[in-house]
């Protein structure tokens, strides 16, 4: 196992099998940490652990849908089967776009982080610690305006991103010394991925003012910028 700023953690990353949740996981492969590759698309994630597992790093996968109470609570479970407890739970799964419902978006990017915190939160409890992140977007923070689209990126994904947030502020509320979106800086940014440049040129051109709208609610971010 590579020594890292993981070193000794088991981590559980949703959505593992590409994006996001595909970067955290070989990251957190590359840090030290054991990794269960969780998605969708079984064959996706059985892909990302075998690429940790090449870099001399130790990593297993399972197929999980978030939108499924019991498959959440059954990939917590089997990484607590495999390595003894659960450090580290990444509610990464996400799914976004006009050919998908409104249930369909919000069972899986906000029941299913519901389903990872409610039972992520109960293991780390019972084993006396632990941290939980979960993946939001700016679009948890405001709306948007997409040329042609109703709704921006969906209406379904936007009010599911708000309620991530409300969600991980609600857990830390209850249960203050496991908080969840616990993280370190520059392992994984807390909740706003979405956007990875260092300043708002050629964002979104030809809406006016979409700039200071972005920094505004950056500057609501714990980290205080834009991801990068």
């Amino acid at each position: 196992m590579a020594e890292g700023r993981l070193a000794g953690k088991n981590a559980l990353v949703t959505g593992a099998g590409s994006g996001i949740g595909k970067a955290i996981s070989v990251l957190f492969g590359r840090e030290g940490a054991k990794v269960m590759a969780a998605d969708i698309n079984e064959e996706a994630a059985s892909s990302v652990a075998a690429q940790i597992e090449d870099s001399g790093d130790e990593a297993r996968s399972l197929r999980a849908d978030t939108s499924s109470e019991d498959e959440v609570r059954a990939a917590i479970a089997a990484v607590v089967d495999a390595w003894g407890r659960i450090d580290i739970l990444v509610n990464n799964a996400g799914i976004g776009g006009q050919q998908y419902t409104w249930d369909q978006v919000i069972a899986v990017n906000q029941s299913g982080v519901f389903y990872g915190c409610l039972h992520g939160l109960a293991q780390m409890q019972k084993q006396g610690g632990g941290a939980i992140v979960n993946t939001a977007s700016m679009a948890g923070l405001i709306g948007a305006f997409v040329p042609g689209f109703p709704g921006g990126f969906g209406y379904a994904y936007i009010a599911a991103k708000h309620g991530v947030l409300g969600l991980t502020k609600q857990f830390g509320l209850d249960v203050v010394r496991l908080r969840p979106a616990v993280q370190r800086e520059g392992l994984v940014h807390r909740a706003h991925p979405g956007q990875r440049a260092r300043s708002d040129r050629g964002l979104y051109p030809g809406v006016p003012g979409r700039g200071r709208r972005l920094y505004g609610a950056v500057s609501r971010c714990p980290i205080s910028r834009f991801s990068r």
